[in-house]
């Protein structure tokens, strides 16, 4: 079962190809496609750090309240009857959303915890990685540490939020505050 998703892309380096639109070159498409099993697979991924059993999208318990048309829409109430449950639900979505988006379109399938990693010695004896806050930034911490297939780290954050938020939002610039208020520090050994 497939459902589509507007998308915004900001300040990356170049539009990966999957979301290239070809109408347009070196623009992003206007929407994305999910399948819902994908996304089932990533939200199963960060609730129990296992893959799903069955990856049959109709365990998702999400999907039952989404409204039956294509945009990945909810019906009334579906996200929760109050307003906790709409937060909790939306913050979890965003993440299987965050994780979805890095291993479709980024090329990144080994995502952490930040929390795993943070001042992690065994990450940084093994691999010469070490994650630390910055002190002299303000913020909360990131949500993922991320290594793509060629070895490159990033952070990621990922959100949830009931009502979008733009770009030019004091939300938006609050959120990206949170990926320089970490620090992550690669020593490579030279030969």
């Amino acid at each position: 079962m497939q459902k589509s998703v507007k998308l915004a892309l900001n300040k990356f380096p170049a539009v990966p190809a999957s979301l290239e639109d070809p109408a347009k070159p070196g623009s992003a498409v206007p929407e994305v496609t999910v399948e819902l099993a994908d996304l089932y697979h990533h939200y199963y991924l960060q609730s129990f750090d296992i893959a799903p059993p069955d990856p049959d999208p109709a365990h998702f318990e999400h999907v039952r309240l989404l409204e039956p048309i294509t945009p990945f829409r909810f019906q009334h109430n579906g996200l929760g009857a109050n307003k906790t449950k709409k937060q909790n639900n939306s913050n979890e979505l965003g993440e299987a959303f965050c994780r979805w988006f890095l291993d479709r379109h980024l090329d990144i399938s080994h995502v952490a915890r930040i929390e795993d990693v943070r001042d992690h010695g065994a990450l940084a004896m093994a691999h010469g990685v070490s994650v630390e806050k910055d002190t002299t930034e303000e913020g909360d911490a990131p949500d993922y540490f991320c290594v793509d297939s060629t070895g490159e780290v990033s952070l990621a954050e990922a959100k949830g939020s009931i009502a979008s938020v733009g770009f030019n939002t004091v939300q938006f610039a609050k959120w990206r505050k949170q990926l320089i208020a970490f620090v992550c520090w690669i020593h490579r050994a030279t030969p």
